[in-house]
């Protein structure tokens, strides 16, 4: 996901504004965190949100990001940080 985001970007800056069908559906749903991000399965709390806000911040819509893949990853992001205060 991290770097099918940045290849994203990239072709925005370029200026290449690629379409995007607001009628996508989302990626299945899994709660491996780690696992989407990149990360090894011993990645800590702390390492997964921290690369979730810097997705976050590629993706915002008012840094020239994509809304839609922002949605995604800010609804992730929300999933995890309620699932770490819950234990």
């Amino acid at each position: 996901m991290n770097s099918e985001l940045l290849k994203l970007r990239e072709e925005l800056f370029r200026g290449k504004q690629s379409e995007v069908d607001q009628t996508e559906t989302p990626p299945p749903h899994t709660d491996d965190y780690r696992q989407k991000l990149g990360l090894s399965k011993r990645a800590s709390d702390k390492e997964v949100i921290t690369r979730y806000k810097k997705l976050l911040k590629i993706t915002h819509p008012d840094h020239g990001g994509n809304a839609a893949a922002f949605h995604f990853i800010k609804t992730d992001y929300d999933r995890f940080r309620h699932s770490i205060k819950i234990k």
